[in-house]
């Protein structure tokens, strides 16, 4: 799930909202016990805590408290591990949970991404320049919710407009008129929101997915030398795509589950390339994004990106334009920087 994809979601969001009505109607009973579950684990790690003390004010004529919330960043992975463990138990008949599950849970990208130090640079930035404030009535219920972000986009973006410009993005939900119909008017020439989107936004996804990519190939060469060791071998198997080739590194299951992983978050069609000898192996595989960039592990040590698929048992023999199915540029394709 990309930028684009998530602002087609947003701006179509209007169109599904009777079959969401449908679902939940038909479905209700897993669904609240799932949001039940997750309103609980999100009190348990605290994930809201209060920017300043809350305050009571009138708001359209009506005595409410005011509560302004940030995100706390420290019970992200607690709580997103607590969830996924909770999934993996979970049995139910609910299409809608299980749609949940499959989304937002079971996303091995998501819980990678934000481990990392850029995470944790654009959540601080997130942090400083989004508030979100929710005002309830005398009896706790929620009655309005209101998000404010200030965006800065990126500074290649194209639209000349909006360099050295600013946008303060207010979403506001009141809570009224239940059950009762909506007339919605779209206004004529109008962006939709993910043109909106791409124009302010890199690839936060892509970032993630990234990082499961280099995450996958750095961590798969700590099991290949333990097979290594047991068996003097890496294995016999000639340049193909990744299978799992009997009497190899790459038939453990310790060593699938990284490829496995790959392929959850970047698609089953992700072209991942295996070769290996007695003593030596290398596997490599396309990055997300249109640099055109792969990324490569051996046995040497090296894991880091490259310019092409691998054409032998070494990161060096890596080739440009898609590797021994392409033409091969005159470039080493190699990353000076090796991580080891």
């Amino acid at each position: 799930m990309n930028v684009e994809e998530d602002g087609e979601m947003l701006s179509n969001f209007g169109i599904g909202i009777s079959e969401i009505e449908e679902t939940y109607t038909a479905e209700r009973e897993g669904a609240v016990e799932m949001m039940k579950e997750v309103i609980r684990l999100s009190d348990k790690h605290q994930m809201f805590t209060f920017r300043e003390k809350p305050q009571r004010e009138k708001v359209n004529n009506q005595n409410l408290t005011r509560y302004a919330l940030r995100i706390n960043k420290a019970a992200l992975e607690p709580f997103y591990n607590d969830l996924k463990s909770y999934a993996g138990n979970l049995e139910t008949e609910s299409e809608a949970v299980k749609d949940f599950v499959q989304e937002f849970v079971d996303d091995v990208a998501f819980l990678e991404y934000i481990k990392t130090e850029k995470f944790d640079a654009e959540f601080d930035y997130s942090d400083k320049n989004t508030t979100l404030t929710l005002w309830t009535d005398g009896e706790g219920y929620p009655v309005m919710i209101e998000s404010q972000n200030r965006i800065v986009p990126n500074d290649d973006v194209d639209n000349q407009k909006l360099r050295d410009k600013q946008v303060k993005l207010i979403l506001n939900l009141e809570l009224g008129g239940l059950n009762e119909s909506v007339n919605v008017v779209v206004p004529e020439e109008v962006a939709s929101l993910v043109d909106h989107m791409n124009l302010l936004f890199g690839g936060v996804r892509e970032k993630g997915e990234i990082a499961v990519v280099k995450g996958s190939i750095s961590e798969l060469r700590a099991e290949a030398e333990l097979f290594y060791d047991e068996a003097n071998s890496y294995g016999e198997v000639p340049l193909a795509i990744c299978d799992a080739q009997e009497d190899s590194m790459f038939a453990e299951d310790s060593v699938i589950k990284y490829f496995d992983q790959i392929k959850e978050n970047l698609g089953e069609d992700q072209n991942i390339m295996c070769m290996s000898t007695k003593d030596a192996y290398a596997v490599s595989t396309p990055l997300p994004g249109d640099e055109g960039l792969y990324y490569c592990g051996d046995s040497s040590g090296f894991a880091g990106e490259v310019e092409g698929h691998i054409t032998g048992v070494s990161c060096d023999t890596a080739q440009g334009e898609g590797g021994p199915f392409g033409e091969k540029e005159e470039t080493s394709g190699l990353d000076e920087t090796q991580e080891g």
